[in-house]
């Protein structure tokens, strides 16, 4: 009995040290301002195989030992899709009927939660159903921490910010106002 005691606290101990927790992202919340000469009419997001793609998972490892997960165990592009459509719906110019049809595909997403050189990183390409469009690398600086369970946080905490500044700079971008007018 004594030797069972001893072997499930040192595995307790073990997945203590070694399993660490999860984080939670932000919930998205719209405040962008979309200026938008070109668009006659509401337009859609393009949703299959081309819309918003990503080759990550629900979250991201963070330390070697946590998780920073997405809200409702949502995957990143999926994030991203939905905080794209909501700017969008807060402009007036969404429509999920429209036949105006717009493409984000997230190329690439790297994320460093190391002290003095924390960071989300995004690359994308934005296009319409004719295949015009124009590519986005957005980089979103943070403050890490030293320690491991405060790096994770930080590194839950900017997620939505990141995401924000990378749509800011899609709306933003010289090509976006004239999506449309070719």
């Amino acid at each position: 009995m004594k030797k069972l005691s001893k072997i499930l606290s040192v595995t307790t101990l073990g997945l203590f040290l070694f399993t660490g927790c999860g984080y939670k992202t932000d919930t998205y919340t719209p405040s962008l301002k979309i200026k938008n000469s070109s668009f006659q009419n509401k337009v859609a997001i393009n949703y299959g195989n081309d819309a918003v793609t990503v080759d990550m998972p629900e979250g991201v490892l963070c330390s070697l030992r946590s998780t920073v997960n997405m809200p409702n165990g949502d995957t990143i592009d999926k994030y991203i899709e939905d905080a794209f459509i909501s700017e969008l719906k807060l402009n007036n110019l969404y429509d999920e009927n429209s036949k105006q049809l717009i493409n984000i595909i997230v190329t690439d997403v790297t994320t460093s939660s190391m002290f003095g050189f924390s960071y989300w990183e995004f690359d994308a390409t934005v296009k319409t159903q004719s295949g015009y469009g124009y590519k986005v690398s957005s980089k979103y600086e943070f403050d890490g921490h030293p320690k491991k369970d405060e790096a994770c946080m930080h590194l839950s905490a900017s997620f939505k910010p990141a995401v924000k500044k990378l749509l800011s700079e899609v709306v933003t971008h010289p090509s976006f106002d004239t999506l449309f007018n070719k």
